[in-house]
């Protein structure tokens, strides 16, 4: 039975979680505030913990880094009744599994929860080694990129969304590549995109699509498609005959003018 502990000041929010997750079938330890979760911590094995950020005393960003440096394997969701950008932006730094928002539904915490307990694998809890000199082909061996391999091994199985920010040339791409092939999604295509290279006018159509009808129907199959699988229909006119239509659309032409053949693509709907 996975055990949860959950720290509020709220007497209301811990009796309300105790008796949730005990329904859901989990064993549940309650704390009113961050020294007794940390004594809780050092004496008892957690699959999870739940804190409040803001709280009298030690606030729960503090709690957060005590519980990482005690173990760092522990999924910690943060919740909170005062969310901020930068609150948010520092608790996945420091490691938190997920950031929410009071008041959230009961669906919502349950769904994180689970995924918090069963992404808590090796793949997640494992601290690079300090011999490590490559990881998910980025090359590195010096303190600072093994906080980055690890900070990539605890946040890609979750389904937070990221940004990768620096300058021309620091692996950017490769930081994005590695997270996509841990996640949950690995098996689906990964497509960087230069939007740079892209003018401005023509992102949109670049990246979702578009197509033109007139004397020939012309359909573009934009980037975010190639990565997720779309359905694809066009409005032609009545007098088109099938087999017509089937040599339109037989080619799809992209940016740098190679064509794919719409067998390629997993589902197809052909609308007359």
């Amino acid at each position: 039975m996975p055990t949860i502990l959950v720290v509020d000041d709220e007497l209301s929010m811990r009796e309300f979680l105790k008796i949730l997750l005990e329904k859901e079938g989990y064993e549940v330890f309650t704390a009113s505030e961050a020294t007794s979760a940390i004594d809780l911590i050092q004496g008892h094995t957690f699959d999870l913990v739940i804190s409040d950020i803001k709280m009298p005393g030690i606030g729960g960003l503090s709690l957060l880094e005590r519980i990482k440096e005690i173990n760092s394997s522990i999924p910690v969701i943060m919740i909170t009744a005062f969310a901020s950008p930068e609150n948010a932006v520092i608790a996945m730094k420091s490691g938190a599994f997920d950031y929410i928002t009071k008041p959230f539904k009961v669906d919502e915490i349950i769904n994180i929860i689970k995924s918090a307990i069963s992404t808590a694998t090796p793949a997640y809890t494992g601290v690079i080694s300090p011999e490590t000199e490559s990881f998910e082909g980025i090359i590195g061996n010096c303190q600072e990129m093994h906080k980055i391999f690890n900070l990539i091994s605890r946040i890609a199985p979750t389904p937070a969304s990221i940004l990768i920010y620096g300058e021309s040339g620091t692996g950017k791409e490769l930081v994005a590549q590695a997270i996509h092939n841990l996640s949950k999604v690995a098996h689906k295509s990964f497509v960087p995109i230069t939007c740079s290279s892209i003018p401005e006018s023509l992102l949109e159509s670049e990246l979702f699509g578009h197509v033109k009808v007139g004397q020939i129907l012309e359909t573009h199959l934009g980037w975010a498609a190639k990565g997720l699988g779309i359905r694809i229909g066009g409005m032609l006119r009545a007098q088109a005959a099938v087999a017509d239509v089937r040599k339109l659309l037989d080619k799809i032409y992209n940016s740098s003018g190679r064509t794919e053949s719409l067998d390629s693509l997993s589902d197809q709907e052909i609308i007359e």
